[in-house]
């Protein structure tokens, strides 16, 4: 089936792309989203008309994760865990963890957003990939440190 994309998806196109997808997947998934329209005759006339108010809004798009991905760039989160004798940790940091993290500093971003292929379970420093719209990435710095006894 052959759609028109909407909003930008992770690998299927940007706003505004004509491309052709499986029907359940446009049918029960894009379309009622209302991530998609039907890529009919009536339809693409829409589009090219709108072509540069959807162009705008994928620079706008792109221009946000960009500065997103400026403010996040210098970024450093650390977590402190308890650790055993042999310094492994109690427990990991999951995305769960930095999204909590990243949240509290003010940053509105998603697990979905965060690349991290696997939970830490370790100390040291990690960098951890930070998807964001409009195909920009950035990278954020983690440090997980032994818990401070008391």
């Amino acid at each position: 089936m052959k759609i028109i994309l909407k909003e930008s998806l992770e690998n299927l196109g940007t706003v505004g792309d004509t491309v052709t997808v499986k029907d359940g997947y446009a049918r029960n998934y894009l379309l009622p989203r209302g991530l998609a329209m039907l890529a009919d005759s009536k339809n693409l006339k829409v589009v090219e008309h709108h072509k540069r108010a959807l162009e705008k809004t994928r620079r706008r798009e792109i221009g946000k994760a960009e500065e997103l991905a400026a403010a996040l760039s210098g970024t450093r989160l650390v977590f402190q865990r308890r650790v055993s004798d042999q310094n492994q940790l109690f427990g990991s940091v999951t995305n769960a963890d930095v999204e909590s993290s990243l949240r509290d500093k003010g940053y509105q971003l998603t697990r979905k957003q965060l690349v991290l292929d696997q939970a830490i379970k370790s100390l040291g420093e990690f960098e951890v990939t930070v998807k964001l719209g409009g195909g920009v990435r950035t990278s954020i710095q983690v440090v997980v440190e032994p818990e401070a006894e008391a």
